[in-house]
């Protein structure tokens, strides 16, 4: 996957904690920012995240 088809994904919120948590980062920091959904479009994970 590329990174341009990362930001266009979407992506499960099971598929979103395992990655925040991969990243050293709190999910419930993530789920309060972001929201707690049941999909997430990859830009707001990856911006979320830094990237």
């Amino acid at each position: 996957m590329t990174l341009e088809e990362a930001f266009t994904a979407l992506v499960s919120r099971d598929e979103v904690l395992c990655e925040v948590r991969k990243h050293g980062c709190d999910e419930n920091e993530f789920l309060t920012e972001v929201g707690d959904r049941d999909e997430y479009l990859g830009e707001d994970v990856l911006g979320w995240l830094g990237y």
